[in-house]
């Protein structure tokens, strides 16, 4: 019987060691994992859109982690974040290379 439960005890802890935790994003309850890559979360946002909320994002060290709240066609999603840019970039050329790679990476859109 002894040698059983510390296999137990073993194996609920090797368990535990690979769990990976969520941490909901309050505003638009949508779920993060805390690591990613062997990242760890440390910042979350909301974009909003009037009393929309668009889409939350994760930033994890050196990588950011969206997740949609809707679902949404790849030009209209690379058209808004383009638009979000422009007051920010003075340099139209980037501004569009970055809404080509955006249709480019969302041939389906951006899924909830």
């Amino acid at each position: 019987m002894r040698g059983s439960f510390g296999f137990s005890v073993g194996f609920v802890l090797s368990l535990l060691g690979s769990v990976v935790f969520a941490i909901k994003e309050p505003r638009t309850g949508i779920n993060f994992p805390d690591k990613m890559k062997g990242s760890s979360l440390s910042k979350l946002g909301v974009r909003t859109k009037g009393p929309i909320k668009v889409y939350a994002v994760g930033q994890y060290d050196e990588s950011f982690l969206l997740k949609m709240s809707y679902s949404i066609g790849a030009e209209k999603m690379s058209s808004a974040l383009a638009d979000a840019l422009k007051p920010r970039c003075k340099d139209s050329g980037a501004i569009t290379e970055f809404k080509d790679m955006m249709l480019k990476g969302l041939p389906d859109g951006a899924k909830k």
